[in-house]
């Protein structure tokens, strides 16, 4: 027995320091190698694993990595990314080499177009690689830890609805904090066109563009980069730039298709009718008060507003172009539906670009886009309409149906089961954007532009209860129409002097 036990113990002792061997902690510290000042942030990860940190305010990190880890990847915006093989060592330095081709890049500002290391304006790119294969809906999730110093929040779990997005934080306590959107040089106007019944909230502007359609996205954020749009950019402005195609390429057809489901997380778990009575009854009996005769039905409303949501997108595009014409067509089709009842959307949209050298001094192009948005509602999530608050305060002994299968009306509390299935509540809207320009060169580093753009949108709202939730039934029909028509002429100059110096003017 003395002998089994000890083995026991020997083989316990042997698995335990094996389990321990499997993984070894690596320190070390990440400089720049131009000035070797510490890089905080900087991203440390085990090539092909899973295992990662970020470097600390003095750019050291501590990373715990498997024993069949080999290799070490240092990634930070701006330097080039390095590989490091880790062999026998427990502590490996870094020092980056700055990015010399992203300084180079070209970066779009309220008036033209610097190169990044001439720029002294603060922005924040993100192009079209950034978002590639990544299943996108509304543009705005580009942004999405993307771009530094934008902080986005979804204002509603409605389909569809607009987030709130702060560039630097809030400006305002009183006025609106939601920046300013130019697409093609053309602002975009984010109204909100809705009666807001039960709640719901208007639609989001930029469901109109196709993600598959953007070039880049360019977040400016100090007065100097925003500037020329006035105070309406005094939040921050968002260029976004649209694909065009490129010269001398032959037509290139893509086409992609991708799906996928959602399921809610971490649902709350409230007691069923039967609990809900007992603990009534006890709590009731221990405070000497009589026990009334509550209803014997049970009704799960939580199970009953929940569903698996699913979304279908499918893109289809052409580009090409020859020594002088560049073109680019686009068009998508959407059709997402949420995890709960009454919360789906669908989106139909097509872009046309054409840009064309009429000399080596003059320019033209035209930027067209036409969607139509179905956004079928039931009210947001801070209301009564709103499925989950509403299966949330239901008691649960409380039907949906009465004897004869019918829709009860539940009094404060909506029966969201009956406004469902008897009711609607719809929200559409067709918006056409676009914007024609001409660009001539009049002498070198000189540029005049003249652009002439349109944002038209048409909202079709519609809204019924039944007079079982309503006495007498209640209902509206609301169309509203937004035109507005934009010009402007800037004459630009932009020379560089040398290598390290450049005048412009607007």
């Amino acid at each position: 027995m003395k002998r089994k036990l000890l083995a026991f113990l020997l083989f316990g002792l042997f698995a335990v320091t094996s389990a321990i061997a499997q993984n070894k902690t690596i320190t070390g510290r990440v400089v720049g190698a131009d000035d070797g000042l510490p890089l905080p942030g900087v991203s440390v990860r085990v090539k092909g694993g899973t295992a990662g940190t970020t470097t600390g305010a003095e750019g050291n990190y501590s990373l715990n990595v498997p024993s069949t880890a080999s290799v070490l990847t240092f990634t930070y915006i701006g330097y080039v990314s390095q590989e490091i093989s880790i062999g026998s060592r427990s502590r490996v330095d870094v020092r980056l080499v700055t990015d010399a081709k992203l300084l180079s890049e070209v970066v779009v500002v309220g008036y033209g177009a610097q190169s990044r290391a001439l720029s002294t304006q603060s922005t924040s790119s993100v192009s079209a690689e950034s978002f590639k294969n990544v299943p996108i809906i509304s543009p705005q999730q580009i942004l999405q830890g993307q771009a530094a110093g934008v902080n986005m929040v979804n204002s509603s779990g409605v389909l569809g609805s607009a987030s709130q997005i702060t560039i630097r934080g809030g400006s305002s306590l009183t006025a609106g904090g939601q920046p300013l959107y130019v697409i093609d040089g053309v602002p975009l106007n984010t109204g909100n066109y809705t009666q807001g019944q039960g709640g719901g909230s208007g639609l989001n502007p930029l469901l109109n563009i196709n993600a598959n359609d953007i070039e880049s996205m360019t977040v400016l954020k100090d007065a100097s980069a925003a500037a020329i749009y006035g105070s309406r950019g005094s939040n921050g402005v968002i260029l976004i730039k649209t694909k065009s195609g490129a010269n001398n390429s032959a037509t290139k057809i893509n086409v992609d298709y991708f799906n996928g489901t959602s399921e809610p997380t971490d649902i709350l778990k409230y007691m069923n009718a039967d609990q809900w009575r007992t603990f009534r009854r006890d709590f009731l009996q221990a405070n000497n008060t009589a026990v009334p005769a509550y209803p014997t039905t049970s009704f799960d409303w939580t199970d009953a507003v929940l569903r698996t949501g699913k979304m279908n997108n499918f893109n289809a595009s052409a580009s090409g172009g020859n020594d002088k014409t560049r073109f680019y067509l686009g068009g998508t089709f959407a059709d997402e539906s949420g995890y709960t009842i009454g919360n789906d959307l669908e989106r139909l949209s097509g872009r046309f670009n054409f840009n064309h050298n009429i000399s080596e001094k003059v320019r033209v192009g035209l930027n067209y886009n036409l969607a139509r948005v179905n956004s079928d509602r039931i009210g947001a999530e801070n209301s009564t309409y709103a499925p989950l608050t509403s299966s949330y305060l239901q008691l649960p002994y409380v039907m949906p149906y009465d004897a004869n299968g019918n829709f009860r009306n539940t009094g404060f509390i909506q029966n969201v089961i009956g406004l469902e299935a008897t009711g609607f509540n719809k929200l559409n809207s067709t918006r056409n954007t676009g914007n024609a320009y001409a660009e001539v060169d009049i002498i070198s580093g000189l540029t005049f532009k003249t652009d002439w753009g349109i944002d038209n949108a048409l909202f079709d709202e519609k809204y019924r209860e039944v007079d079982v939730f309503t006495p007498g039934g209640y209902g509206y029909i609301s169309r509203r129409s937004d035109n507005k028509w934009l010009t402007s002429n800037t004459l630009n100059y932009n020379k560089i002097i040398g290598q390290n110096h450049s005048v412009s003017g607007l």
